[in-house]
């Protein structure tokens, strides 16, 4: 396949924990494609535990206007790798 694949391929394994420890489902069940749509425990409560996980486990800070956009794992990476995280070391 031809182009440039702009979702990654796999959620980083740091940021796949995080999220299957808030959303408590086994990390296997998080993909790039994983959102609130997919895992029925991603509701607005878990998004804001998880958005405020990521910023203290990555030392970021999230635009709050941009919050709610970042609803599936691959926003959240791009978020991150937009703010200088190396997510695949």
């Amino acid at each position: 396949m031809g182009g440039v694949n702009k979702l990654p391929t796999e959620a980083s394994e740091r940021l796949r924990n995080l999220l299957a420890d808030i959303l408590s489902v086994p990390a296997e069940e998080i993909h790039p494609d994983s959102s609130a749509d997919t895992i029925s425990a991603w509701d607005s409560f878990a998004h804001l535990q998880a958005i405020l996980a990521i910023e203290a486990e990555y030392g970021v800070r999230f635009d709050p206007l941009r919050i709610p956009e970042l609803a599936s794992v691959s926003a959240l990476q791009r978020e991150l790798e937009a703010k200088g995280v190396a997510l695949h070391e």
